[in-house]
């Protein structure tokens, strides 16, 4: 049997001054640099309560009408350039960002791209993304992970700001839920991400200053991370992001020293071994 595929998901929440336009242009950006041409084009429009139990918006359009619904109405939600090949069981690019004019709270980034195109390990490629992205807006929190290639169109909807699946045995995505702004709570949440919280700790992390003033065996998380290169280390980005990228064979330590300091959101305590009884 061949190595699973694995999707390169990264999300960003709370994205100040990033217009449509912003949008666009940085995900036509993402396009660009991977020499791929989006092939599937949406925007999500915001349609009045009655309709929506029957219609969801979602709207597939050109790019140039994008532009133009962009440049004319204020009645989006959502916009999604996507590559999908012909072959392919789910979209194998996606450049999604969501903002709720209801609940301006509830804004995210989403980007997923198959290993087949760029290698998680490819910092240098995710990390100018990211950065170019930070240029035009102000990031508050964001990770990226790998997640299962099959299974669904796109991890972007299904409750993309909520939840999809555990990255690690050691995650509880159901308290990530209850954290962040969406429809299942009428867009109340604590958002303690934005006050130095982490949901765990991934292969990249972008955090901000509240982040790494966090305490942390008794120093700040920022001196920590510089204190052993098993815990990773920093590069800074545009507007106050930083991004923390830890080796994929140090996260599990890093979570558990992380989750001591009461700074990670969804740890699970590891369940104990149970022990094999000895038949008599």
């Amino acid at each position: 049997m061949g190595k699973d595929k694995l999707m390169n998901f990264t999300a960003l929440y709370n994205i100040g001054k990033f217009s449509w336009n912003d949008a666009l242009i940085n995900a036509k950006n993402f396009f660009n640099s991977l020499g791929i041409q989006a092939n599937l084009v949406f925007y999500q429009e915001v349609l009045p309560l009655e309709k929506q139990e029957f219609d969801d918006g979602i709207r597939e359009v050109s790019i140039s009408e994008l532009e133009n619904i962009i440049e004319s109405s204020k009645n989006i939600r959502g916009i999604s350039l996507v590559f999908q090949k012909e072959d392919s069981p789910r979209w194998d690019l996606n450049f999604h960002y969501y903002f709720d004019i209801l609940y301006p709270e509830q804004n995210y980034l989403i980007i997923e791209y198959s290993d087949e195109f760029k290698s998680i390990n490819d910092s240098n490629f995710l990390l100018n993304v990211v950065n170019d992205i930070s240029k035009s807006s102000y990031i508050s929190y964001g990770f990226s992970c790998q997640l299962p290639y099959h299974g669904v169109k796109s991890y972007s909807y299904i409750d993309s700001q909520t939840s999809f699946v555990p990255v690690f045995s050691y995650e509880n995505t159901n308290l990530w839920t209850t954290e962040v702004p969406s429809y299942l709570n009428d867009g109340i949440a604590p958002r303690r991400y934005l006050e130095g919280m982490l949901r765990l700790v991934y292969r990249y992390n972008f955090i901000v200053q509240k982040h790494l003033n966090r305490i942390i065996q008794g120093i700040k998380l920022q001196d920590w991370i510089h204190s052993d290169s098993s815990h990773g280390f920093l590069t800074q980005l545009a507007n106050g992001l930083w991004c923390w990228e830890v080796e994929q064979e140090n996260l599990e330590k890093v979570n558990q020293a992380c989750y001591q300091a009461d700074l990670l959101i969804s740890y699970k305590v590891p369940s104990p071994e149970r022990k094999k009884r000895k038949l008599p």
